[in-house]
């Protein structure tokens, strides 16, 4: 920004008004609110599921809210696609299809292994149980906390080292 020949600094501000957010008819964030201005850092610390992954793909435009608003640089984002917003998130899920289930995303290395479909059901079972996610073979990646996909992409990872080892 120019003003008269002079560059102006625009400051940088985030300002999260009483958002909520439900995922599969689940209230994930209710009345959080917080404002961070330019010069400030933050980090956001909290018990695996308790939603700070989902805040952040809120203000990047990755959820859709349904209360509160987002301001960024005091200019309200509610509505603007994430492309647009001028924000960056780096996933913890990098590993994972977000457009996959949990149960999709675990079988898809014995899937292109072409292991039959019902020994990949009773593994990603049986992995599931071993970290204690069962029930949520049917959910997709955005659905579940950041925790979560972590736990889900190391199943992964020893998912292949087993398959390579055996």
């Amino acid at each position: 920004m120019r003003r008269q020949g002079k560059r102006v600094r625009e400051t940088m501000s985030l300002m999260v008004e009483d958002l909520k957010v439900v995922l599969q008819k689940k209230v994930i964030l209710n009345g959080i609110s917080l404002d961070i201005r330019e010069g400030e850092f933050i980090s956001l610390l909290g018990a695996s599921g308790c939603g700070k992954t989902t805040l952040l793909k809120s203000i990047a435009g990755l959820l859709e809210i349904q209360q509160g608003d987002i301001r960024i640089q005091n200019a309200s984002v509610a509505g603007i696609p994430p492309e647009k917003r001028g924000t960056v998130i780096v996933f913890q899920d990098l590993r994972l299809f977000p457009h996959m289930t949990v149960e999709q995303n675990i079988a898809f290395p014995m899937e292109l292994q072409k292991v039959p479909k019902d020994v990949r059901k009773k593994t990603v079972k049986k992995l599931l149980e071993e970290v204690q996610l069962t029930g949520f073979e049917n959910r997709k990646i955005k659905e579940i906390s950041g925790g979560r996909c972590r736990e889900l992409h190391w199943q992964g990872l020893l998912l292949q080292i087993r398959e390579c080892c055996s």
